[in-house]
């Protein structure tokens, strides 16, 4: 109204109607018993009051905008610190990888990391996140699925020389298998081709929950193992691990973020965008 000096013209900017404008100005200056407008029939002009409130008010919106404006630019490049908790082989061998394109991308974003075993307590632990494999079963938290891993099972050659190569999932009962001991003793490993679906009892000397130290077993001869696709990756390309039952996969690890609220700051939503984009390609 200050600068175009016409009722109709202002409500319009406003999406109003002109005669609700016109109330909203009374009672203005009805509570502060000052009058902002000369009114005639003619014309429309700011009385002296007037205009040192438009004077003081458009410097309010001015510093508005440039607060906006700001807080945009923190958004589009956003800068700060995260607390996250990560399973530790997970945080090893799948997360750790990707940190160098990341940080490439948002210099400004540091990180304060737990490697842990155990699911985390986000409010004891004061972590701003949470990333678990599998289900999650405590309902108060807000859940984000990130992506998911493919697993295979692996050998030595040395070892499949001297064994001999699994012709189907019912000979790895004549093997030794290394088992994850994770929540639940993974004894039962369960195989995919195609639709097929299978359950193989397996039995073994080894029982650990480090996939780490399971892929060394392995590299070292001591059986038959089921790791992460990416995990297995180096030892493929270097030979000291071969591709057990090719044609046949475990089943897909679910990879979620775990949070105490659903709002997501700019920093944890760039980071949590980035590995849904780069888990999904696992």
């Amino acid at each position: 109204m200050g600068r175009t000096l016409s009722f109709s013209h202002a409500s319009a900017n406003l999406g109003m109607s002109t005669p609700t404008f016109s109330r909203h100005i009374l009672l203005i200056e009805r509570d502060f018993g000052v009058k902002l407008f000369k009114r005639t029939t003619r014309s429309v002009s700011m009385t002296e009051a007037g205009l040192s409130y438009f004077k003081r008010c458009e410097n309010l919106v001015d510093e508005a905008r440039v607060a906006h404006e700001a807080l945009r630019n923190v958004a589009t490049q956003p800068k700060g610190h995260l607390r996250v908790s990560i399973p530790v082989d997970l945080g090893m061998y799948e997360i750790g990888p990707l940190f160098s394109d990341f940080l490439h991308q948002f210099p400004d974003i540091s990180f304060d990391i737990d490697l842990s075993s155990r699911d985390a307590n986000l409010a004891h632990d004061q972590v701003d996140f949470a990333l678990q494999i599998g289900e999650v079963k405590q309902k108060s938290l807000f859940v984000r699925h990130i992506g998911s891993i493919a697993q295979g099972l692996f050998a030595s050659p040395a070892y499949l020389h001297r064994h001999g190569q699994p012709a189907q999932p019912s000979d790895l009962i004549e093997h030794e298998c290394i088992m994850f001991r994770g929540k639940k003793l993974e004894a039962l490993w369960s195989l995919q081709r195609n639709a097929q679906m299978v359950q193989v009892a397996v039995h073994g000397r080894f029982m650990l929950n480090s996939l780490g130290l399971m892929r060394v077993l392995a590299e070292n001869d001591m059986g038959i193992t089921a790791l992460t696709t990416s995990l297995a990756r180096g030892p493929l390309n270097e030979g000291t691990l071969e591709r057990v039952l090719p044609e046949w996969t475990g089943p897909r690890l679910p990879i979620h973020a775990c949070m105490l609220s659903h709002t997501q700051p700019a920093v944890m939503k760039v980071f949590l965008d980035f590995l849904i984009a780069r888990l999904s390609a696992l």
